[in-house]
């Protein structure tokens, strides 16, 4: 398990409780053809049938809500899944206390284990969608303000005209620019190839920065330049926080 990523877990887990279910639901036919047991048999093994038959179809919902919300992220699928994961637990509970054939019982004991498992999954899931999400809008929010002021560099420099500085901020920005395309991508595919990709470019941005500060000639223009080195470190540090997060979810 430990090599698989959460929605493999989450496939695997909602398998596992559909076998337990089958076999469950097997045992109740099982004994609704042989009925030597009397009376108390055919009517626990009816009503284990019936139980199982419900959790099956809730569950068969809750796996369409998950399948949902992995492809589109759309928050409105937790609640759908939510609502069928209770009504899955309120079957389980009655299951727990209807069934007496100790067969049976000890295998809604595993099931009601899986369904458990299956629905930290998918918590686990959702937490790290979320940080996602907030790293990445912080991303976006970090990368408009370093656009912005490496713009502005550009602009006063070349109305100086301080040519060597205004292309040098070009290189920084066109770097930048393409890192953060790469990023979107990581974010959107989680290819590692696109994180790599994306570090390349940054770095080369953060490289391209640095000879600019190095080269500089006009002071003026110095706090523009510790601002972008500033939000760039920042803009580092949180892609790195997003690899961690991805990672997690791939672990």
């Amino acid at each position: 398990m430990k090599n698989m990523n959460l929605a493999m877990k989450i496939s695997l887990g909602f398998g596992l409780v559909i076998v337990l279910m089958a076999i469950i639901t097997f045992s109740g036919w099982r004994g609704l053809s042989t009925l030597d047991s009397g009376l108390a048999t055919y009517r626990d093994t009816a009503r284990t049938t019936n139980l199982m038959g419900r959790v099956q179809a809730n569950m068969l919902m809750m796996r369409m809500n998950v399948i949902n919300f992995i492809h589109t992220g759309d928050t409105s699928q937790v609640e759908r899944y939510k609502k069928f994961h209770d009504k899955t637990l309120t079957f389980m509970e009655s299951a727990h206390k209807q069934v007496v054939h100790s067969d049976r019982a000890l295998l809604i004991d595993k099931t009601d284990e899986k369904i458990s498992e299956y629905n930290q999954a998918f918590s686990d899931l959702i937490t790290n969608r979320n940080k996602r999400n907030t790293i990445f809008a912080e991303l976006g929010t970090i990368g408009n303000g370093l656009e912005t002021t490496l713009t502005k560099l550009m602009q006063k420099a070349s109305s100086e005209g301080i040519s060597s500085t205004s292309f040098q901020a070009g290189l920084t920005l066109r770097h930048f620019l393409l890192g953060r395309i790469f990023v979107v991508y990581f974010q959107q595919t989680t290819d590692q190839e696109h994180a790599d990709r994306a570090n390349k470019e940054l770095t080369e941005s953060a490289a391209e920065l640095q000879t600019l500060n190095d080269t500089l000639v006009y002071d003026p223009l110095q706090p523009l330049i510790d601002s972008v080195t500033k939000d760039l470190k920042k803009y580092l540090h949180s892609f790195s926080a997003l690899i961690n997060v991805i990672d997690a979810d791939n672990a």
